[in-house]
């Protein structure tokens, strides 16, 4: 490929870089698809293209992008919007590949799959409002690049200076019409784009509000998506736990729950690491923003290090950036105390508050402490009710009553919210609370794993030692601790995956480097294994043996074991233009250098020669 070519094929690549420079106006996120492009340029050593080093390529790419572009703090100070967050790391992350693939031989897809990268690259810098007139021009020029490239590799297309007039008059009005479509592109770009983020972002937002976890009122019924779902959301370490919460709601009203109208929060930081024995959350769903704790975490230690913390003792990361990370012990609580009950939290949909009284007083008939009234009413839901994922209700009537007279079946929402206010009902303060049971166990990295489907919803009440969890679900609404195991296989893969996102940024390059280096030096070893072995199955050509014979007839027989080499340097003395010859053989049919047709001319010359002449 002349220098030419080479300068063409790289111009596309950096009008794209160009492009998206003016979109965020920082030079230094995107300096390397610049450094691989003059690469291309200069000649720099080229990679043979295999199918597991392109997808080396990508996966390094994506994570560089990842990593090298600005955050969304960088983002917003320069005036982009927050749904640039992941555009900018994806349209960089394709530049790389763009670029790295100038130095692959034999790429999938050739130049027309590097220059179609480029596109989305375009569409993503022009959807800022940083690009002005330049814009335009640069999405042009990136198209007459892209022309000239693909014609300057394909040799079917005849130079300029052999084209007719009336061709390049054709040629230039096609030219002049690709400008006028890509400058109307590039102008609609921005607003088109624009709206296409907003919308992606908002279908993701609605997408995670509907985890469970939220602010807002949840419904009966908000979990049941959650209950089939094998997502893993948190992994746990170290010091058993369970009943992690994740909201609590204290008002109920038609079947909707609700939180305090004013939540009293407060703005904490995160402590030094609690003393053993401890408990160690890693969280997976970077949707989450809570960090889920039991009741009773006394000492706590969390990442992101700012929180806000209500009076419920619920505690979120702060202006809801993704929890990361939570470590606890468990005592009598410190910090972030829960607040003592309130006069809500015995009140009572007024709808029906006598029916569920009525039905209090039934069940927890000669009970006379709050602690047997609680007990009475959990063993009756657990005796008289079976755990149901599906089943029908009767939309005119209240769903809990309908729970409590009618199907008598349904989940841990429906147990939790009976129990809750049936406790009311009989004078003890409660709530519901929704979060993660705790009890599949992943034997081979030692720690449980947490599922979606393990969302969970529970009650406290307020008894004399204070607020205490009360779980009214019977036991088959979850799976028993002794069989609730990974299998091996499962385990070592989640094994796996919980230690690579663990990795530090430098420790994932290193690894990246180290398979792209390995899996070269496999392909090299794999090649040269080939040639030997083509070499070895077939055999010495005819005019080699011819040769051989010759040399035969002056005396020089080729000993048994003895190289090409060693017999070439015994036979100089006495013939050294056949000596020559074999040592050029030897480099040909184990090295690859030289020219077979010249050697076999050559050998056939020197047969001719009558053995009393000295050669």
């Amino acid at each position: 490929m002349t220098l030419e070519q080479r300068l063409a094929c790289a111009l596309p690549v950096l009008l794209a870089n160009a492009a998206l420079v003016g979109a965020t106006g920082n030079a230094e996120c995107v300096g390397l698809p610049v450094v691989l492009a003059l690469g291309a340029i200069a000649r720099f050593p080229r990679m043979q293209a295999s199918a597991a080093n392109e997808l080396l390529l990508a996966v390094g790419a994506v994570w560089l992008g990842v990593v090298l572009t600005p955050g969304a703090t960088d983002l917003g100070a320069l005036g982009l919007h927050r749904s640039h967050v992941w555009s900018f790391p994806f349209a960089f992350a394709l530049l790389l590949v763009a670029g790295a693939r100038l130095h692959l031989d034999g790429a999938w897809g050739g130049l027309r799959a590097t220059l179609a990268l480029g596109l989305p690259v375009l569409l993503v810098a022009g959807g800022t409002s940083h690009q002005g007139a330049t814009f335009p021009l640069l999405v042009v020029a990136y198209l007459l690049a892209s022309a000239q490239a693909l014609h300057g590799l394909d040799p079917a297309w005849p130079a300029w200076r052999h084209v007719g007039s009336r061709h390049r008059r054709a040629t230039l009005c096609i030219l002049l019409l690709a400008c006028g479509i890509g400058s109307g592109l590039a102008a609609a770009i921005p607003p088109l784009w624009s709206k296409a983020l907003r919308w992606a972002l908002m279908t993701g937002s609605a997408a995670r509000a509907a985890s469970g976890f939220h602010e807002g009122p949840m419904e009966l019924g908000a979990l049941e998506g959650m209950l089939q779902n094998d997502e893993i959301v948190l992994r746990v370490y170290g010091e058993r736990t369970d009943h992690l919460r994740g909201a609590v709601y204290t008002r109920y009203a038609g079947g909707v729950w609700s939180p305090e109208v004013r939540r009293r929060t407060m703005r904490v930081h995160s402590g030094a690491l609690p003393e053993a024995p401890v408990t160690h959350i890693r969280i997976a769903d970077e949707g989450l923003t809570r960090f889920f704790l039991p009741l009773h975490a006394a000492e706590v230690s969390f990442e992101p290090p700012v929180a806000v913390v209500d009076a419920t003792g619920v505690l979120a990361s702060d202006e809801r950036k993704a929890a990361e990370q939570v470590s606890f012990n468990t005592a009598p609580r410190t910090h972030f105390t829960v607040a003592p009950p309130e006069p809500r939290d015995v009140k009572l949909p007024p709808a029906i508050a006598d029916e569920l009284r009525a039905i209090a007083a039934s069940w927890t008939a000669g009970a006379a402490t709050p602690e047997e009234r609680v007990a009475a009413i959990s063993a009756r839901l657990e005796r008289d009710y079976r755990y149901a994922l599906h089943f029908e209700r009767d939309g005119g009537r209240d769903d809990v009553l309908d729970f409590l007279l009618r199907v008598r079946a349904g989940h841990c929402e429906y147990f939790a919210s009976a129990a809750a206010l049936l406790s009311r009902a009989a004078g003890v303060p409660a709530r519901i609370v929704t979060g993660f049971r705790v009890h599949e166990w992943n034997p081979v990295g030692s720690y449980f794993v947490v599922r979606k489907r393990h969302a969970h919803a529970w009650v406290e009440v307020a008894l004399a030692e204070g607020w205490v969890t009360v779980d009214p679900s019977p036991l088959e609404s979850f799976e028993p601790s002794a069989s609730a195991r990974m299998s091996l296989i499962a385990g070592f893969a989640d094994f796996l995956r919980a230690r690579y996102l663990a990795l530090e940024s430098h420790e994932v390059f290193l690894l990246l480097v180290l398979v792209l280096a390995a899996s070269e030096l496999r392909r090299r070893l794999r090649e040269g294994r080939r040639r030997s072995a083509r070499a070895s199955a077939e055999g010495p050509p005819v005019w080699i043996l011819v040769l051989f014979r010759w040399l035969a007839r002056r005396g020089l027989v080729r000993r048994r074991g003895e190289s090409l080499e060693q017999f070439a340097r015994r036979s100089e003395a006495q013939s050294p233009t056949g000596a020559a010859l074999v040592g050029r053989y030897a480099a040909l049919r184990y090295g690859g250098h030289g020219d077979a047709a010249a050697l076999a001319r050559e050998a056939q010359t020197l047969a001719r020669e009558r053995p009393s002449q000295p050669v």
